[in-house]
C-alpha cells in the first residue's frame, strides 16, 4: 500500500533552524494561518482552497501571500524553510515548520478567549467545529437545522480538520475546539466523561469506477460481490473508517478484538489491490477523473455527488481544459451497513453566549437524530 510520508531526504533549506525574534515576524493572523494550513492542508490533505474562510482571508492568493511571506521572513533569519511542496503537489512542513507550529498554536490559544469576549459584544459567537475532510456535508446540514431552531443566532465558524480517527481524541484535549464531527463504521459504543456523541446520519458506501466493471464482479441485481474488491484497482481514503470497512464489513474481521492498528494496514495491504492512498479526497477524486488507467474507489454520498457533476465535462473542471473520464457508480452488497456520522460535544462550562451557540449546535444535532432513530443520544467508544 502507498503511504503518503515525509520524504527521507529534505530540500536544502529545509534545516531545523531557529526561531528568531516573534515579534518581528509572526503576527496573529499569520500564527491563525500557519495553524490551519499545517493542521488541514499538511497533515489532513486538504487544499489551500479550503482553509480560506477559516483564515478570514479574502482568497487562496491572499492566504498563500500570508504564507509565503511568512516563509521568507523566517528563511531570511533562519536560513530554512517552515515548508515546501512535493512534485506531486503535497505539502511537508520542515523540522523548523513543525517548531513553529508549537509556538503559534500558543499565540492562538491565548488570542481565542479575547476573539470570543470582542465577538460577544458584538453579539456574534465563535463555533469551532473538529472534523475529518469527508463530513463538511454533515455540518452544513446541522447549521440548517440550527437555523430552523433560532434564526437571530448570528456566530462565526471556525472548521479544524482531523484525520477520522483523530478527532475523538483532539476535541477532548483542545480547549479552543467546542464540537466535532466524526465517522466510523464501528458500533460499539459506551459512556464516556468528556464528551457528549450522538448519532446523526448513516451512509451507504458505493464503488465509483472509472471503467465499466465486468459482469463477472456482479450479482444478478447489479452490485458488486464483495469478496471482488480484492481484486478490483483501489485508490482509496487513508482514513480509518475506510480501513474498517473493508475489514469489519466486507471481510468479517472483528477490528476492535482481534487486531491492532498496524494489521488493519497491513491486512489491507495484502488482501487488496491499492494502487494509491491519500489523505485528501481531493486528490483522489483527480485521480479517478484524470488518470488514464483503471481505478475504482469507496465514496460516501457527498462524494459520489461531486465526482458525478464533474464527470466527462472537460471544461466545468476547476477551469481546465483536461478530459475527465466516464464515472460507474455500483451498490456493494455489504448488508447495507452505513458509514456512521456523529456529532460530538465538549462537556464544559463556558460563557452564556458561547455555550448558547454550543447548545444549539447540540439542540440541532439531537433533532437530526431524533428524526432517524427517536431515540436518547449514545456516546461513542474509542476503538482507535
Amino acid at each position: 500500500m502507498k503511504k503518503r510520508s515525509t520524504p527521507a531526504v529534505m530540500p536544502p533549506t529545509a534545516a531545523s533552524g531557529e526561531i528568531p525574534d516573534l515579534r518581528r515576524v509572526v503576527s496573529i493572523q499569520a500564527a491563525v494561518t500557519f495553524n490551519r494550513f499545517l493542521e488541514s492542508v499538511v497533515r489532513a490533505g486538504n487544499r489551500v482552497a479550503d482553509i480560506v474562510e477559516d483564515t478570514g482571508a479574502a482568497n487562496q492568493s491572499s492566504v498563500m501571500k500570508q504564507l509565503t511571506g511568512l516563509n521568507n521572513r523566517f528563511r531570511a533569519a533562519t536560513g530554512s524553510d517552515l515548508f515546501w511542496k512535493s512534485e506531486k503537489g503535497q505539502w511537508y512542513s520542515t523540522p523548523l515548520g513543525d517548531k513553529l507550529y508549537n509556538v503559534t498554536f500558543a499565540i492562538e490559544q491565548q488570542f481565542r478567549p479575547i476573539e470570543r469576549w470582542i465577538g460577544a459584544q458584538a453579539g456574534f459567537s465563535q463555533l469551532r467545529i473538529a472534523m475529518n475532510a469527508f463530513s463538511f456535508h454533515s455540518f452544513v446540514v446541522i447549521e440548517r437545522e440550527m437555523s430552523r431552531i433560532k434564526p437571530t443566532m448570528k456566530f462565526n465558524k471556525h472548521f479544524v480538520y482531523f484525520r477520522s480517527a483523530d478527532v475523538f481524541e483532539n476535541i477532548k484535549k483542545r480547549h479552543d475546539l467546542d464540537v466535532g464531527i466524526t465517522e466510523s463504521f464501528n458500533s460499539n459504543i459506551e459512556n464516556d466523561s468528556q464528551l457528549d456523541v450522538v448519532e446523526i446520519d448513516g451512509e451507504r458506501v458505493s464503488l465509483l469506477a472509472n471503467f465499466d466493471i465486468s459482469s463477472d464482479f456482479l450479482d444478478d441485481s447489479g452490485m458488486v460481490h464483495k469478496y471482488k474488491l480484492r481484486e478490483l484497482p483501489l485508490i482509496m481514503g487513508d482514513t480509518k473508517s475506510f480501513l474498517e470497512y473493508l475489514v469489519t464489513i466486507i471481510e468479517g474481521q472483528k477490528v476492535s478484538e482481534s487486531m491492532a492498528a498496524n494489521d488493519i494496514f497491513a491486512y489491507v495491504q495484502n488482501t487488496y489491490d491499492i494502487q494509491e492512498t491519500s489523505q485528501s479526497i481531493q486528490t483522489l477524486m483527480d485521480m479517478l477523473l484524470l488518470e488514464t488507467k483503471n481505478l475504482s474507489m469507496l465514496a460516501t454520498p457527498e462524494v459520489k455527488s461531486h465526482v458525478l457533476a464533474l464527470s466527462g465535462n472537460a471544461s466545468s473542471y476547476a477551469g481546465k481544459e483536461l478530459p475527465t473520464r466516464n464515472i460507474y457508480v455500483y451498490n456493494i452488497d455489504d448488508g447495507g451497513i452505513p458509514l456512521r456520522k456523529f456529532a460530538l460535544r465538549r462537556r464544559v462550562e463556558g460563557d452564556p453566549v458561547q455555550k448558547e451557540v454550543t447548545d444549539l449546535f447540540w439542540k440541532a444535532a439531537m433533532r437530526l437524530s431524533g428524526m432517524r432513530h427517536r431515540q436518547d443520544p449514545v456516546r461513542l467508544k474509542r476503538t482507535f
